[in-house]
C-alpha cells in the first residue's frame, strides 16, 4: 500500500490502522507492504544540496504544486482563503493524503499558505535537504517511528534526482543495513515475503480464487 503523511508521528497512525485492520480479518500484519513518499534533495554537502534547493524552486510553480496536490487530495484550494482552515470531505480521491492534513493532524491547522510553504517542489511532501547521510538518517527514523516497509520516491528533476539517489543515497543506505546489498533469486512475492512465500498464503483474500480452494466463513467486517 502507498500512503503519505507530513512527518512519521502521522503517518505511523495511519500505518497502524491498516495493519491492525489485516489482522482483524486473520492476516499477518507485516504482511501488508507500506511504502510513504518521500521527496528528498540530496548534495555531497549541506551547501550543495542548499544550493540544489533553491536552483529548483526557482523552476518551481506555486500554482502548478497546488493543483498537483488538489489532484490527490480532491479539494479545490481555490475556493479558500490564504489562511482558511483546510477541512475533510469524503471523497474519490486520496483520502489518507487529504486526512494526514486533516482529521490526523494533531492540532495542526494546514492553510492553503502552509501548504505552499510546504509543497514547494510540487510534490505531496516537504523535501528533506541533506548529505547523503542525513537523508539516510531521515529515512531510518521513518523506518524506526512510522514502521514503513520502504519509500516511494518522486523525482524533482530527472533523472538528475534519481541518479543523485542511487549514487549517494543507496550506498549510506546499504551501511545501515536498510537497502539490499544484491539481487535476490526469486519471484517479487518471495522478494518481499520470503522463500516460503511462492503462493499467496491461504488468509490471503486472493487464495479463495484458487482452483478447488476451501473458502473460509465470512471476514468480520469493520464499521
Amino acid at each position: 500500500m502507498f500512503t503519505g503523511g507530513p512527518n512519521p508521528n502521522v503517518a505511523r497512525d495511519i500505518i497502524a490502522d491498516i495493519r491492525a485492520r489485516a489482522a482483524s480479518y486473520g492476516r499477518n500484519p507485516h504482511d501488508v507492504k507500506v511504502f510513504v513518499g518521500m521527496s528528498l534533495v540530496v548534495g555531497r554537502t549541506e551547501k550543495e544540496a542548499q544550493d540544489k534547493l533553491e536552483e529548483y524552486r526557482r523552476h518551481a510553480s506555486v500554482e502548478g504544486a497546488l493543483a498537483h496536490f488538489s489532484s490527490s487530495s480532491g479539494v479545490d484550494f481555490s475556493k479558500y482563503d490564504l489562511d482558511e482552515p483546510i477541512q475533510y470531505e469524503k471523497n474519490n480521491a486520496n483520502n489518507s493524503t487529504l486526512e494526514a492534513i486533516t482529521t490526523r493532524s494533531a492540532g495542526t491547522v494546514w492553510t492553503v499558505r502552509k501548504l505552499i510553504d510546504q509543497m514547494i517542489l510540487g510534490s505531496r511532501q516537504k523535501p528533506f535537504v541533506g548529505t547523503p547521510e542525513q537523508i539516510a538518517d531521515h529515512i531510518a527514523s521513518w523506518v524506526e517511528t512510522a514502521d514503513i516497509d520502504g519509500i516511494n520516491l518522486p523525482r524533482t528533476v530527472a533523472p538528475e534526482s534519481l541518479a543523485d539517489f542511487v549514487d549517494l543515497v543507496v550506498p549510506a543506505l546499504q551501511e545501515r543495513g536498510l537497502f539490499k546489498a544484491d539481487y535476490a533469486d526469486g519471484t517479487l512475492r518471495e522478494k518481499l515475503f520470503g522463500e516460503s512465500r511462492s503462493r499467496l498464503p491461504s488468509e490471503h483474500w486472493g487464495a479463495r480464487y484458487r482452483s478447488n480452494a476451501v473458502q473460509p466463513a465470512p471476514a468480520r467486517k469493520i464499521a
